[in-house]
């Protein structure tokens, strides 16, 4: 926050509890607010791009159509796909945590773990409760990551309800085929806990649980990848890849750095650190 001259207030554990409903926290907690945070309505968010895209004269949508090959022919691609083959001499590779089922075809893969995360919502209890977005950081205990975030009340998702997760996987996965829709239930019951046990005016009891996969990247300075193909691969530099990470907020202005990636081959964003 200081190196990006953000505004913060710096609060200890008897301020966070008096002012944002939370209990019973460890009395050497340290608080930090900053106000100009928000929630995105994701699902808004993503019927307004494909409306956009829907509407564009430049844009060709194809629905079930997964990548079943990738060859090249001097500068050119030929993507195969259960609906037809595509050319192009530029490619911007976008599968989310399905990354390397697409790099595969170009005889590269990227080192990933892959994390099947579990969320839930908790029934308020007391209209006038109202909560910011939050996240505790603490070390581990035991098997529990002891890490948890949670958000405001939202009109567009289960208003009258507060979503609270944890922010760690009891078992990180190795391949995309072991997903689940089902959440782990160790993780449930450490949430529950964690709200039991520190938050106000909320039923501890989990509605709407879900699951959300993410690939992470194992290269701990770069949380998401976004670069060309490596150099060992033919035509690299006409080759643009996103993946891992969690980048649904930043949607559009990625979409803008990987076109300059794909048709200038730079961006004047500073990408360094992806």
């Amino acid at each position: 926050l200081k190196a990006n001259n953000v505004k913060f207030t710096t609060l200890d554990s008897k301020q966070i509890e008096q002012q944002y409903h939370f209990k019973a926290l460890p009395k050497n907690f340290t608080g930090l607010f900053q106000a100009d945070g928000a929630s995105i309505d994701l699902r808004a968010t993503l019927e307004t791009l494909l409306k956009s895209n829907q509407q564009s004269g430049h844009v060709t949508l194809k629905e079930n159509s997964p990548v079943t090959g990738i060859k090249q022919s001097g500068k050119v691609f030929e993507v195969s796909t259960p609906q037809g083959a595509y050319a192009s001499e530029k490619l911007v590779l976008t599968p989310g945590p399905y990354v390397d089922e697409v790099t595969r075809f170009l005889n590269f893969g990227t080192e990933v773990i892959y994390w099947n995360m579990t969320s839930m919502y908790f029934k308020k209890i007391d209209s006038k409760i109202k909560y910011p977005t939050w996240f505790v950081f603490q070390n581990p205990a035991g098997p529990s990551g002891n890490e948890f975030y949670g958000f405001p009340e939202v009109s567009w998702d289960h208003p009258g309800y507060i979503r609270v997760a944890p922010d760690f996987v009891m078992k990180p996965l190795t391949d995309p085929t072991q997903r689940t829709s089902i959440p782990n239930q160790d993780e449930v019951n450490y949430t529950c806990a964690w709200v039991k046990d520190h938050m106000s005016g909320l039923d501890p009891k989990p509605y709407f649980e879900s699951t959300c996969f993410v690939a992470l990247s194992q290269n701990q300075d770069k949380e998401l990848i976004i670069d060309f193909a490596p150099e060992s691969v033919p035509n690299h530099s006409n080759i643009v890849i996103y993946a891992t990470g969690w980048a649904g907020k930043f949607v559009p202005f990625l979409g803008r750095i990987l076109s300059d990636l794909a048709l200038d081959g730079k961006t004047k964003y500073d990408i360094s650190h992806f």
